[in-house]
């Protein structure tokens, strides 16, 4: 209907295609809510002291933006928005979260096309952006132990192929996952595992301990660092105290040349000379020096057992 004064004091219409204006004579939508030169605003439920209410509205009439706002209680508590709470998914720039494939990706809730970005506007480091995973069990207060192995969370990365009937493919992956049976806040012991396709199939190659080792080629290091494999540098490697190495230690410069430190089922020994032709030989707790000397220099102390080499 109009106000006494007319069109123009018109506060609610209904136009003659069945749409219906609050603040506006010409409503271009079924529903169309409009302050003239403000922002515009409604609300679900009654918007007083101590109600739960919605807001939806409009912060301004030009060169604004929409915004909803939850009360608990109004005025005091601020609420909780609840999407989708009884099942299906969350999309932000797209129409079909979790169906970019012929085959949609399982339990995808929330689906974003673009960037996404965490920001915090504090200065106090207790305060910076979190990308929190949480694991449970069950509800709150009624959850049993995390046992040894359970994965916590993971953070993966796939594309899509047309050779796999384009098809989410997988081709890395970080997750953490329980080193031991946590039972209390004081027992969560976690690993961090970095994964690779080889193979057609994820495979681990590095973890970091709950104990600070990192494995190269094994998933229990019981050193600060332990590999499985060749180790290259193209320079420099450093050690402040001592090496260990379990097996023979070869020292090469063009591929050929060597010098080599190991241990055999008698003596230690060291060999130095051409791979395929050993010019000097010295075995531990022996005289015995072999091969013929075809080069000229000379040597310092030496001492060997079959202890290890001194």
């Amino acid at each position: 209907g109009e106000g006494s004064g007319g069109a123009s004091d018109a506060h609610f219409v209904i136009d003659g295609s069945g749409n219906i204006g609050i603040g506006t004579t010409s409503p271009t939508h079924k529903l169309n809510v409009y302050n003239d030169g403000g922002a515009s605003s409604m609300t679900v439920g009654k918007y007083a002291s101590g109600k739960t209410v919605g807001f939806l509205g409009t912060s301004a009439d030009t060169s604004g933006y929409f915004q909803i706002q939850s009360y608990k209680s109004q005025g005091s508590t601020f609420g909780d928005i609840v999407l989708n709470a009884q099942g299906g998914n969350v999309g932000i720039g797209t129409t079909s979260p979790g169906q970019g494939q012929s085959t949609p990706i399982s339990d995808v809730k929330f689906d974003v096309l673009g960037n996404q970005m965490l920001s915090d506007l504090s200065t106090t480091n207790t305060d910076q952006s979190k990308l929190f995973f949480f694991r449970s069990d069950g509800a709150v207060a009624s959850q049993g132990v995390v046992p040894d192995g359970l994965k916590i969370g993971a953070i993966e990365w796939a594309a899509l192929t047309s050779g796999d009937n384009n098809n989410s493919i997988s081709s890395a992956r970080i997750e953490v996952e329980a080193s031991n049976t946590w039972s209390s806040a004081a027992v969560r012991n976690a690993d961090i595992i970095f994964s690779t396709v080889g193979a057609n199939a994820l495979a681990e190659r590095l973890r970091i301990t709950s104990a600070g080792y990192v494995g190269i080629g094994t998933d229990s290091p019981g050193q600060e660092l332990e590999v499985i494999g060749v180790i290259s540098a193209s320079s420099h490697v450093y050690a402040g105290d001592r090496v260990y190495v379990n097996g023979d230690i070869t020292l090469s410069h063009d591929g050929s040349s060597q010098l080599s430190v190991g241990f055999d089922a008698t003596y230690d020994k060291i060999r130095y000379g051409k791979s395929d032709n050993v010019v000097h030989e010295f075995l531990g707790q022996s005289t015995v020096i072999s091969g013929s000397a075809t080069s000229t220099g000379s040597f310092g102390m030496l001492s060997l057992n079959n202890g290890g080499a001194q």
